[in-house]
């Protein structure tokens, strides 16, 4: 099913982009010549699972690579009740289409394959946390350019029962880091973050990430983002230094040799269940943490900067239009100067929880909101558009595990630079 309105433009936004002395990161959208540069978000087109079935929370995760799209949906009964599936899609300059359903050859009920995805090239990877009795899996496809074929599943070295390796993973090149929020090796659940390679001949582990100071429960690992030499790892269950639970986030850098935590980050105004470092998300010197517990459930998501020294607190981020239980913050992707927040909870007139994303830009002197996307052309009451985000040069996808009546559904709008004088 494909929508009509391909290419309308729905909302041109924003911020005029300039050199600045501050320290604003490189990126794409940066203007070579005298004009000035705005980012139009063009609808662009929506995407559904060919058997898409009620609660197969199709959308529940998301990754976008270059022209393709990688989609879970942990509650597809394909194989048996939550053994999951995810999907690859791919625009051929006109819509996006299903290339390919992916599970796994193991497959079992309640394996929860598809409760997260990344994707980078032609490697798609897929967890599933519940596999074997909840010691959980990755999945590892390759595209042979006929079809996308699985090459192999990864398990920790040091697999057990309800560590729940594959919740989190991030994929970049021949690098993955993959979150077992439950493990039990320094505490009860209190969670590690393994690293994978790829020698050009297979996948192996590397090593692990561990934060300095092992708390029970932290869940360390319940998010992960990896950006070259950098990892940042959320711990959604965290203590603050009154040891009260808000979550704590960390990041770590690679010299080459070894990985060593570079920062530990804190929401200054934290209270118990922020739910800080649920989820997380990487880009050159910035860092996003998402916090949708944060006042009541409205939610925040807090920015922090590398300063080539140490890493702080830059902003916090919160929509404009915030309110109680909108959960702002649920996901977050960050790409350069421009950050993707999800708002699942939030309500769209009479339309609860229909859910929204908002899009912060950094304008070479501070970071601002400049648009706002709710689902309502064809959204509806619990939809939880925004659910999932994911955000690069071109694209901007959201999933809506809740709408397509019920089986979920994921929004894709292109991210496409016009100019002030004759929109090219």
């Amino acid at each position: 099913m494909k929508p009509s309105c391909i290419y309308k433009i729905i909302l041109i936004f924003l911020s005029v982009v300039w050199i600045s002395p501050l320290h604003a990161a490189k990126t794409d959208n940066t203007v070579s010549d005298s004009r000035q540069q705005l980012k139009a978000i063009i609808a662009n087109d929506t995407i559904i699972a060919d058997d898409g079935a009620a609660d197969d929370y199709f959308g529940g995760s998301v990754s976008v690579s270059g022209t393709r799209a990688l989609v879970g949906a942990e509650g597809n009964d394909e194989i048996g009740n939550y053994a999951g599936a995810a999907y690859v899609y791919e625009f051929n300059g006109t819509d996006w289409s299903q290339m390919d359903k992916l599970t796994a050859n193991d497959g079992a009920a309640y394996d929860y394959f598809g409760g997260a995805v990344s994707l980078s090239g032609n490697t798609a990877m897929v967890g599933a946390r519940g596999e074997n009795s909840l010691t959980g899996a990755v999945y590892i496809f390759e595209f042979n350019g006929l079809n996308w074929v699985q090459i192999d599943k990864l398990t920790a070295n040091d697999a057990a029962s309800g560590d729940e390796f594959g919740s989190s993973i991030s994929l970049q090149g021949d690098r993955v880091l993959i979150g077992a929020p439950r493990d039990d090796d320094n505490a009860y659940n209190s969670g590690t973050v393994y690293i994978f390679e790829f020698n050009g001949l297979s996948w192996n582990q590397a090593g692990k990430l561990l934060p300095d100071n092992t708390v029970f429960e932290e869940l360390f690992g319940s998010a992960v983002s990896l950006d070259n030499n950098r990892a940042l790892v959320g711990a959604s269950n965290g203590v603050n230094s009154s040891n009260v639970r808000t979550g704590t986030a960390y990041v770590f850098h690679f010299n080459g040799s070894s990985w060593n935590q570079a920062g530990k980050f804190r929401p200054s105004d934290g209270t118990a269940t922020n739910y800080f470092g649920f989820s997380v998300s990487l880009s050159g010197d910035y860092a996003l943490v998402g916090a949708h517990g944060h006042g009541f459930y409205t939610g925040a998501a807090y920015l922090y900067y590398y300063d080539g020294n140490s890493w702080g607190q830059e902003v916090k981020l919160t929509g404009d239009d915030s309110e109680l239980e909108d959960a702002f913050g649920i996901s977050v992707s960050l790409n350069a100067n421009r950050a993707l927040i999800g708002a699942y909870r939030g309500d769209n007139l009479s339309q609860v929880d229909s859910g929204a994303i908002y899009i912060f830009d950094f304008n070479g002197i501070i970071w601002a909101q400049s648009l706002k996307l709710s689902n309502n052309t064809n959204g509806a009451a619990n939809d939880f558009f925004g659910r999932s985000v994911s955000l690069s040069n071109s694209w901007v996808l959201s999933g809506a595990t809740g709408g397509n009546g019920t089986k979920g559904i994921v929004h894709i709008y292109l991210d496409d630079p016009v100019y002030m004088d004759g929109f090219e």
